[in-house]
């Protein structure tokens, strides 16, 4: 079973959080990579789960690149049956 963007996203943006207390310089235990008793460790999964994670983000930027592209080629030929704002909205996050 694969990974969800759940998942991912919850992985990643530990590891996110992670990398900003550790290079912060304020949080000691960070700075000394006291991090058994830490959330974010665990949240971050495994480093098989984080390889995973971060693979699963690049595809999905990838396949978000090869919309853009075919998004961008609808409105070159200025194609009148698919609504491409309305696409286009759905990619960026709106609804």
């Amino acid at each position: 079973m694969g990974m969800t963007i759940e998942e991912c996203t919850k992985m990643l943006t530990a590891k996110e959080k992670c990398l900003e207390r550790e290079t912060s310089g304020t949080d000691t235990d960070c700075n000394y990579h006291n991090c058994a008793d830490c959330s974010l460790c665990y949240e971050q999964g495994t480093m098989g789960e984080q390889k995973e994670a971060l693979k699963f983000a690049v595809d999905t930027m990838r396949k978000y690149q090869k919309i853009e592209a075919h998004i961008k080629c609808l409105e070159e030929e200025n194609a009148e049956f698919v609504n491409v704002s309305s696409i286009r909205g759905l990619l960026n996050g709106s609804h």
